[in-house]
């Protein structure tokens, strides 16, 4: 059974957190803006469905900043998918057992 702690009134899996504060941390420290996408953010808003990944975006110009850093933990390469009704740029990361889809946005 998985364990589940708060986190600012938001209740989310121990592998959840510790994966959300690592990103956050390699994030913040590169100087890279982020938003939070898919079922977490839906729990943030009050959402009562399971997280079973972290799915969020950053700017496609910021993606260099993070690769090297993050590169033991690819499970699917930066590139280009477009798999049934998605058609984006992403990769998938695997930090401790926790999946993290990481998409690229462009500037408006």
């Amino acid at each position: 059974m998985a364990q589940y702690e708060t986190t600012s009134e938001v209740i989310v899996s121990q592998k959840v957190k510790v994966a959300l504060l690592w990103l956050k941390e390699l994030l913040e420290s590169k100087q890279i803006s982020y938003q939070i996408v898919g079922g977490l953010a839906a729990k943030i808003h009050g959402g009562s469905r399971e997280v079973a990944d972290i799915d969020l975006y950053i700017h496609k110009s910021d993606a260099h900043k993070i690769l090297a850093d993050v590169s033991q933990y690819i499970s699917k390469p930066l590139t280009h998918y477009i798999e049934g009704s998605w058609d984006l740029e992403y990769f998938q990361l695997i930090y401790g057992s926790q999946k993290i889809e990481i998409g690229l946005a462009t500037r408006n």
